[in-house]
């Protein structure tokens, strides 16, 4: 429910009136409750991996933790520190690809896929980063995931080490692999790491950038239509439109 309607129906049915923040808090025990709590799951999340590499042979699940100094607190409260300090881990990252979606992925697909990430709206956030492929019918073919700490250049090339492990520094066939980003940071020079990738940039945000930039709705017409075009030809003249309208751009 939405504290909308939870709101609505304690004054309705019992004449409460609640305020917003004890409606969450209680929502978020009741979640707990019904489907666990976000610690715990994290708690379970090598018996998850020991899991993936007993029902899935050959698959990987990589948890990378770091050693963190255990709090302590005295009878007053107060924040004890042990010299030396005790430490114990904490969970950093966690990378995942299956064995049958990889083998599939390699005989079946071409040497294209995409990298991303987006933001994960748990209580402990983070950030899922994907590498996505394409299957033969143009759907979306989810190669490998992982769940890390931030999107930046160190988590971005820690997965793309642990991917190219995994499928090859080239596809099967011999090609180099096409990679389509967004040219988010990190991601550029983790794709550097790929020896020989063709690099490719996702047209929604050169377009965005574009716009933002030089913005006119006949420059926007005109990007597209060389995106949308097969014939390389059509694309040049297009292409020396553009300049002839804004060099720049």
């Amino acid at each position: 429910m939405k504290l909308k309607g939870m709101k609505e129906q304690l004054k309705d049915e019992y004449g409460i009136e609640v305020d917003n923040r004890r409606l969450w808090r209680a929502r978020r025990y009741a979640r707990g409750e019904v489907h666990g709590s976000h610690a715990k799951s994290y708690a379970k999340l090598r018996n998850y991996a020991a899991m993936i590499l007993h029902t899935n042979p050959r698959s990987v699940a990589i948890i990378q933790s770091e050693l963190v100094p255990v709090e302590t607190y005295n009878e007053k409260g107060e924040l004890v520190q042990s010299v030396p300090p005790i430490m114990k881990p904490q969970y950093k990252r966690i990378f995942v690809c299956y064995e049958g979606v990889k083998v599939g992925f390699l005989v079946g697909c071409r040497h294209f896929f995409g990298l991303d990430g987006c933001h994960l709206k748990s209580l402990y956030k983070g950030i899922l980063l994907s590498a996505i492929g394409l299957d033969a019918n143009l759907h979306f073919y989810p190669i490998a995931y992982a769940m890390v700490e931030a999107e930046n250049n160190e988590s971005w090339r820690w997965f793309m080490e642990h991917l190219m492990e995994q499928i090859g520094e080239r596809h099967p066939n011999g090609q180099h692999w096409c990679i389509l980003s967004d040219r988010q940071k990190g991601l550029n020079e983790a794709g550097s790491h790929v020896p020989d990738n063709h690099d490719h940039y996702c047209y929604f945000h050169i377009e965005n950038n574009m716009v933002k930039e030089f913005g006119t709705s006949y420059l926007k017409n005109m990007f597209w239509a060389t995106t949308e075009t097969g014939n390389f030809q059509t694309f040049q003249r297009i292409m020396d439109q553009i300049k002839e309208f804004n060099k720049d751009a």
